[in-house]
């Protein structure tokens, strides 16, 4: 089954109540998140292409969003509810946002990064790639201080 990439906005006071909820129940933190966040970009694509996204980001870009201030809570997060998760924060946004412009990267060059990285010959994966980095800049675009981007991948 494809995984699912999912993105939402919350505050970063309510992690903690996020990371309780998790260690509750899937249903306790689904619930949680429903209160207390509010839904952020839909990507129709497998959520697995981030598998490969964000280390091209970090190794060819130098753009590292899979480490925050945050990461225990998403180790937190991750560990019980089975599904791996980041926190893009304010910091994220500031550093990065203007670098993750889509029309920066090539899909040429996404595809042959990813065919390379997962030892595959995909000719149409340059695409998903790309609305993914799409995806994460809109996302950061919409994170203000105070309040992060979940993102969920599972």
């Amino acid at each position: 089954m494809s995984q699912i990439a999912s993105f939402a906005l919350i505050r970063e006071d309510a992690l903690s109540g996020l990371v309780e909820a998790a260690a509750d129940t899937a249903k306790a933190y689904a619930a949680y998140l429903r209160d207390n966040a509010g839904a952020s970009v839909t990507f129709p694509w497998s959520g697995s292409v981030f598998v490969t996204v964000l280390p091209y980001l970090q190794a060819e870009r130098a753009i590292d969003l899979m480490r925050s201030e945050h990461d225990d809570v998403s180790a937190e997060l991750t560990h019980p509810l089975g599904c791996t998760h980041f926190i893009l924060t304010a910091g994220h946004r500031d550093e990065y946002l203007d670098r993750l412009d889509a029309r920066r990267f090539s899909q040429t060059e996404l595809r042959d990064y990813s065919n390379s990285f997962n030892a595959a010959d995909d000719q149409d994966v340059g695409r998903p790639m790309l609305d993914g980095i799409r995806a994460l800049g809109e996302v950061l675009g919409q994170v203000r201080d105070g309040c992060v981007a979940l993102m969920k991948i599972g």
